[in-house]
């Protein structure tokens, strides 16, 4: 299977968030291949680190809940 690579911009799209949005991602270690100052994001590898990233926001909620009495 061949892999799809999207810039910022068509990122933007495809997730309906603001460039912003991504920069911070990015910042925060969303993966993306880097050329320069160019960057593009592999559909796959970006879809697997928001829904690990859910997923952590949603162990964290949990531990919380648990631990605030």
């Amino acid at each position: 299977m061949e892999s799809e690579f999207l810039t910022a911009c068509e990122l933007t799209s495809w997730l309906k968030v603001k460039l912003p949005t991504i920069r911070r991602w990015a910042r925060e270690g969303l993966p993306c291949l880097r050329a320069g100052r160019l960057c593009r994001y592999e559909r796959n590898l970006v879809r697997a680190w928001l829904q690990a990233r859910e997923e952590q926001k949603r162990q964290e909620k949990n531990h919380a809940e648990t631990h605030a009495a």
